[in-house]
């Protein structure tokens, strides 16, 4: 007998459940499938399967010969695919288990793309909410939303945050209120997850709360329609609820006491080799929800007292907030210089909150802005940041009543606006390299730069337009200009993202690198710049920036006036001497 081609039938028998079926699948003889089962019965000398004329089950030994034989088929299809094209590549069926409410609302799409990507993978992929023992049951992986798990036989890598919040519909809190403390809590409806007796407690801060009600269920789904339909306060994720905070029709609360934050996890069993099928899911997953997710793209989107939408409502166009907490003051500005020659390093460094820009950190790039234009010894400057992702916009929560206020924004004295909108802008010129997500004002903060590098990574979106606003930071003026008026006009009313190949076609980006190469990429051209003549360097950009705001007369003129001081300049004598002599020049921006 063929043992191997024994156990693959066999474990086709339990996954259709029937003889008939397996043979089907296997495009075989249904006699053919019986005989090297009970061959392999006879064999191991205990029965695999419980017969009858309506199915077939596994036996408690079947099940357990099973579990181990998937695992084995599985790790041999992968080392024939490994053999054949020359390097691992995904292959076997992949068994994935992941709750009910996240699996519905994200994971369908997902693994329709990771089979078309990858021919060689099947994916089983069942939804539940019970507890899954991967140790004892036949999954390759399990998605959860729970806090650090520390098993040393099970591997977890984190997707992204899971937010849990609090939160109501409009009709609720207009009839019974919105309570301001945890304990108000207690004379509220509240929907539970699980029974009544042994049902949630709510860990708001320091405050334990057991909530009291009249709806108690194990589904998130059936929460959710409660909670819509007025029933009552719950507590959910936002991925559950996170279109309905965007659309109002939820709202949160309590957002001074969040909840405990888990986060979504792929869990597998450890193994010495672990199975590349699983890596390049859980590595897809990774990707698709690094950072904030977009269902955390909205925190309080509706003003309670005035009945209706907020106008400037927190609508989380950055990813800072964690857990919707009300801004506090920061230890540092979360901005870094540094100097490299003539080469001012500015160094945005807050990945853990994703780069978003709080008001100090506009006030730090002002100062450094401003000391790139002051210092006579530096002549260009390079601007990047930290971690996987230039930035996700901004703290709009600290934001929001600037812009209410319909006033400039907040220039300190000593500073230049790092958005190029109130008062001069900088003299000297800005290099950028940008990777991961460039949102909202990171592209406003891109356009007001001279020459910009990205990594092939990056993702750029101006979504303002979806949160019911639009760009203010200088994209409505700039962008379409530097990409045309059809590609801006696309970007800015639908909110759409673009990628860098993109944005290098339109000409929005000068240079692609590789990621994590882009900021020595952008130092390469700095040094070039810092290399020639300073006073050439910034009479030419004086120049091209009165060419872009005027006429082609005005244009001439200002800059023919502008290159007479240029022209008696000791750098401009020595770029004739050394043109001459045939050296290289040195300049000393005199």
């Amino acid at each position: 007998m063929d043992r191997l081609t024994a156990i693959r039938y066999f474990c086709r028998v339990v996954e259709h459940g029937s003889f008939a079926a397996a043979a089907r699948h296997l495009e075989v003889g249904r006699a053919s499938v019986n005989k090297y089962v009970v061959d392999l019965e006879a064999q191991l000398g205990v029965p695999l399967l419980l017969r009858t004329t309506r199915k077939v089950t596994p036996t408690d030994a079947g099940l357990a010969f099973y579990q181990r034989s998937i695992r084995i088929l599985d790790e041999l299809a992968e080392a024939e695919a490994e053999v054949s094209i020359g390097r691992q590549v995904p292959a076997g069926l992949l068994r994935v288990n992941a709750p009910l409410a996240f699996g519905e609302r994200h994971l369908g799409a997902y693994v329709c793309e990771f089979v078309d990507a990858h021919p060689q993978v099947e994916v089983q992929l069942d939804l539940s909410d019970r507890f899954i023992d991967l140790l004892d049951e036949a999954y390759d992986l399990t998605i959860r939303i729970s806090e650090p798990v520390v098993d040393g036989s099970l591997v977890v890598k984190e997707i992204c945050p899971a937010r849990i919040v609090l939160c109501a519909s409009p009709a609720y809190l207009a009839e019974h209120g919105e309570p301001e403390q945890p304990d108000d809590l207690l004379r509220h409806t509240c929907l539970h997850f699980g029974p009544f007796r042994t049902g949630e407690r709510w860990i708001l801060g320091d405050h334990v709360v057991v909530p009291t009600g009249r709806i108690s269920t194990n589904n998130a789904s059936i929460l959710h329609q409660a909670a819509l339909a007025g029933s009552g306060i719950v507590a959910l994720p936002t991925f559950v609820v996170g279109p309905d905070l965007q659309q109002g029709r939820l709202r949160t609360l309590l957002n001074d006491y969040p909840l405990a934050e888990r986060s979504l996890q792929a869990i597998h069993p450890f193994h010495r080799q672990i199975s590349s099928k699983v890596t390049t899911f859980v590595n897809g997953l990774i990707d698709r929800y690094t950072g904030r997710p977009p269902w955390d793209l909205v925190e309080r989107p509706w003003s309670l007292a005035e009945g209706r939408p907020n106008p400037w409502p927190w609508a989380g166009l950055s990813c800072c907030n964690s857990a919707f907490r009300e801004p506090q003051a920061q230890s540092m500005s979360h901005v870094e210089t540094s100097r490299d020659g003539h080469i001012l390093a500015i160094h945005i460094n807050r990945p853990e909150k994703y780069n978003a820009l709080s008001i100090e950190m506009y006030h730090a790039l002002g100062r450094a802005y401003a000391e790139l234009d002051s210092d006579p010894e530096l002549r260009v400057a390079v601007l990047s940041a930290e971690g996987k992702h230039f930035t996700a916009g901004v703290e709009l929560d600290q934001w929001a009543p600037v812009f209410g206020s319909g006033q400039s924004f907040p220039v300190g004295e000593g500073e230049i606006d790092p958005f190029g909108l109130n008062g001069p802008r900088h003299r000297k010129p800005v290099i950028i390299a940008v990777q991961g997500y460039c949102f909202t004002w990171g592209v406003e903060i891109l356009l007001n730069t001279e020459i910009r590098v990205a990594a092939t990574d990056t993702q750029f979106q101006m979504l303002e337009v979806q949160r019911g606003i639009y760009p203010c930071g200088g994209a409505t003026l700039r962008l379409p200009r530097d990409i045309g008026w059809g590609n801006a006009h696309r970007v800015l009313l639908t909110g759409d993202r673009w990628s860098a190949e993109e944005a290098q076609a339109w000409g929005m980006i000068q240079e692609l690198a590789e990621p994590g190469e882009q900021v020595d990429a952008a130092m390469v051209i700095a040094q070039r710049v810092a290399d020639a003549a300073p006073l050439g360097v910034q009479g030419c950009l004086a120049a091209t920036r009165f060419a872009e705001a005027n006429g082609r007369d005005e244009a001439v003129e200002q800059m023919m006036s502008g290159m007479v001081p240029v022209m008696k300049s000791e750098d401009a004598a020595e770029g004739v001497r050394s043109f001459l002599e045939r050296r290289k020049a040195v300049f000393q921006g005199r």
